[in-house]
């Protein structure tokens, strides 16, 4: 599965989803599903907080939170994270889905 831009996105949305390759793809899909499996169950704030704080020493790759939030989504398309069914109260005061790694 390739990165993917909407029609609707601007041309350099499309440009950089055209630069990266199924392997670069992957590895960062890897990683958002690693920190997920460490913290257990999470809201994407949460996931996203805990990532960038383990970029920060080194222990996962960098991405933006706009990506890691685009990767979880892309594996829940995968079937490689589920809706838990559960709601947790976001930083926002929003209801936020929380997640988890599918078992396989």
């Amino acid at each position: 599965m390739g990165a993917l831009a909407r029609p609707s996105d601007p041309e350099t949305s499309h440009e950089a989803a055209e630069s990266l390759d199924a392997e670069h793809i992957r590895k960062s899909q890897t990683a958002v599903l690693a920190v997920l499996g460490y913290l257990g169950q999470s809201t994407d704030a949460r996931l996203v907080k805990t990532y960038i704080e383990l970029a920060e020493l080194g222990q996962v790759p960098q991405q933006s939170p706009s990506g890691i939030r685009t990767r979880r989504k892309e594996l829940t398309r995968l079937g490689r994270v589920l809706d838990t069914g559960h709601r947790s109260i976001a930083p926002s005061g929003r209801r936020s889905i929380v997640w988890s790694v599918a078992a396989r």
